[in-house]
């Protein structure tokens, strides 16, 4: 009877466990996958903004450009005082 005892409060303990053990491991592919997700995220961003800088300064470089072109017109039709 005790040896009876003993295997089914050895049974409960390691259905307990392979429960809890379980639940654990769902726990962490969620948050392996939503750091992974996030890490996406990150990388999307960085390049987002390296792609951003590098057109802001083509940009920059465009309208100085520009400034320059209107000076010389100006300058060719006497127009700058």
């Amino acid at each position: 009877m005790f040896i009876g005892i003993l295997f089914f409060n050895s049974y409960k303990a390691k259905k307990a466990h392979r429960l809890q053990t379980a639940a654990y491991e769902s726990i962490i592919v969620t948050l392996l996958k939503n750091q992974n997700e996030q890490q996406s995220r990150i990388e999307m961003a960085d390049e987002l903004r390296e792609t951003l800088s590098v057109s802001g300064a083509h940009i920059r470089a465009e309208i100085l450009s520009l400034q320059y072109q209107l000076l010389e017109k100006l300058s060719e039709n006497n127009l700058l005082e």
